[in-house]
Order: C-alpha cells, then sequence, then structure tokens
C-alpha cells in the first residue's frame, strides 16, 4: 500500500510517497547471508519484524493457536548481524530481501 512519506526535507513543499507492507510474513533468517547486510538493512529487518509481532502475535493468541504463535515469536526475534566485510551494503544483498518480499506478496 502507498503512503505518504515521513521525511525530513519536503523539495518545493512537495511530500514523498513511501510503500507499507501488505502482507505480514516473517523472512527465513538461514535464507539470508548476514554478513553481508549493513546495519540500515538489519535495522529495517528487525523493525519489520517487529511489526510483524505487534500484528499478527495478538491475532494469534486470540484465536488459541499458541504453536503458531511460538513458532512467530522465534522466526521474528531481532537479528545480530555478523559482518565480515566491514558492514558495507551490497547490491546483492539488497536485491535478494527485495526478491523475498516479492515472493512473499505474491504467494500470500
Amino acid at each position: 500500500m502507498v503512503k505518504q512519506a515521513d521525511t525530513k526535507y519536503h523539495f518545493q513543499g512537495r511530500n514523498y510517497l513511501t510503500f507499507e507492507p501488505i502482507t505480514l510474513v516473517p523472512f527465513q533468517e538461514k535464507m539470508m547471508k548476514l554478513d553481508m547486510m549493513n546495519d540500515k538493512q538489519l535495522t529495517w529487518l528487525n523493525n519489520y519484524n517487529t511489526l510483524v509481532r505487534e500484528k499478527i502475535g495478538p491475532e494469534l493468541q486470540r484465536q488459541g493457536k499458541n504453536d503458531v504463535y511460538d513458532w512467530l515469536m522465534k522466526n521474528t526475534k531481532p537479528i545480530q548481524g555478523t559482518r565480515t566485510n566491514s558492514g558495507t551494503s551490497s547490491v546483492s544483498s539488497v536485491c535478494f530481501i527485495l526478491s523475498i518480499a516479492v515472493v512473499c506478496s505474491v504467494f500470500s
């Protein structure tokens, strides 16, 4: 979903747009190369996981799906990166994250 972005700058008084997730599915940590992700990417991923926990978790508890709730909590825990490349951004890691987001939205 497209929404107005909350940005620090407004060039010529214009507002910017950003995307809001329409599906909330945890990313599989084992499918990521965390050593290729920089701090900004890890922060985005952890913020997304927090959003998934906050939106989906209470509904699973309300429905009494405790086993699924436990799985969700395990798979959305904060991720600590172990970078071997000094945290430099990589085009391949960005493409990987974006491709996962597209696949998740297609199959949901």
